[in-house]
């Protein structure tokens, strides 16, 4: 994309901090979302909502490349580059 490396953007939450934030109801498949998570927190896909779930693709979801489904409560945020 041509998008500078962000500093330590191995770790999810700094996917926060590129491009422009997205409301759920207005995300996109390819929308970057970040979710927390039990000792820490993740960085995935957007794919789809299905009612209080958000399906993610992602890797490292059970030790593979993967859709993965995470409750809408542990959203933290949405961004679009």
């Amino acid at each position: 994309l041509g998008l500078p490396t962000r500093p330590e953007s191995f770790r999810a939450a700094n996917w926060l901090n590129i491009g422009k934030p997205v409301e759920l109801a207005n995300a996109i498949p390819g929308d970057i979302v970040v979710v927390s998570r039990t000792g820490g927190n993740h960085v995935a896909l957007f794919v789809r909502r299905e009612g209080d779930q958000l399906v993610l693709f992602g890797g490292n979801q059970s030790n593979a490349v993967q859709e993965g489904r995470f409750a809408v409560s542990t959203l933290k945020g949405i961004r679009r580059v």
